[in-house]
């Protein structure tokens, strides 16, 4: 977990560390939270893809495995934590962002449970920003 917390931010700008963890991930036995960041991943490769409808495809498919993993444990601050930070910075024009304030109430509610000195920064970085694009 440490690994796929500390390269989620990273791989936004470095597309070999985005390719790794979903490498990584797609050859595992993943439990909800690692569904969740392969969701998240996938997201993000989306970005670093030049084609149009590959990038329109990974997107999806990554939304929809963040998604599922949400279903499956709908209160887990962490996915929660994963979910806003992709529909605060992804663009408009793909609709996604509809949970943004849920998330977000969901997240304050529940962050003094994060046992993780590594995901309570990136949570109140997020927050700090999510609650500043408002």
């Amino acid at each position: 977990m440490i690994e796929l917390r500390s390269n989620y931010p990273k791989a936004l700008n470095d597309k070999q560390i985005c390719y790794d963890m979903i490498t990584f991930l797609s050859k595992q036995n993943l439990n909800t939270i690692e569904k969740g960041y392969y969701g998240a991943y996938l997201v993000i490769w989306a970005n670093h893809i030049w084609n149009p409808m590959d990038k329109l495809s990974t997107f999806k498919k990554g939304k929809i495995e963040l998604e599922n993993a949400i279903k499956q444990d709908p209160k887990n601050v962490e996915l929660r934590f994963l979910r806003l930070s992709i529909q605060a910075n992804v663009p408009k024009i793909l609709n996604y962002d509809q949970n943004i304030k849920s998330d977000l109430i969901i997240i304050k509610e529940h962050k003094d449970k994060i046992q993780s000195n590594q995901l309570l920064k990136m949570v109140n970085e997020l927050i700090i920003n999510a609650e500043n694009s408002n």
